[in-house]
């Protein structure tokens, strides 16, 4: 602060921001920060609750690891935080600076995209598909994407599938890849 006699040193609050609160969901662990919108924080878990139970249901697979989410106040970009991709954090600002109040379409698009993502890589990877096979990698998150979010586009060889063989083509895909996993193995063995 700057007087008529100088500089003079002041106090910060330690946290201006306030103290942050927390809440879980199925699947995930959310944090926000007290003066944050909490209604933005409750609709992002809504949002993510809805993604994780639609994937289980497409997929039959119910061991889909458990993500942090920190609804930030001083963050930049939507993303994952750490390579690992375990906390996801969504920004509490756009990129003019006005609050969010709630999720826009890009931002459920691209979260869509990236929950598609980390959820295919870590169920292929649970299963013990090896990297040689993993050509259905790329596929299955495109189909979880459009499925979350239908203005993606469709997954090229696994939406005309599930079209052609039905909603249970999936859940038997990814039960006969705990057996035997290999993509081109399975896949077959799921259209009987």
């Amino acid at each position: 602060e700057y007087s008529d006699k100088g500089w003079r040193h002041v106090a910060t609050l330690a946290e201006p921001w306030g103290p942050n609160r927390a809440f879980s969901r199925p699947g995930f662990e959310f944090s926000y920060n007290e003066q944050d919108d909490e209604i933005l924080a409750i609709q992002v878990a809504a949002t993510l609750g809805w993604m994780r139970a639609q994937t289980i249901e497409l997929t039959g697979y119910h061991d889909l690891p458990v993500l942090q989410v920190w609804i930030e106040p001083l963050g930049e970009a939507l993303g994952w935080l750490d390579a690992e991709q375990t906390t996801l954090v969504i920004p509490v600002r756009s990129l003019d600076g006005t609050r969010r109040t709630a999720l826009d379409a890009a931002m459920q698009s691209e979260i869509a995209e990236l929950l598609a993502q980390r959820w295919t890589e870590a169920m292929f990877v649970e299963l013990g598909v090896p990297m040689y096979h993993r050509w259905i990698e790329p596929e299955m998150a495109a189909f979880l994407r459009h499925t979350l979010d239908p203005a993606a586009p469709p997954a090229p060889m696994l939406d005309p599938l599930v079209t052609a063989f039905g909603p249970e083509l999936m859940p038997t895909f990814i039960e006969s890849m705990r057996d035997r996993p290999i993509p081109g193995a399975a896949l077959p063995a799921a259209m009987r």
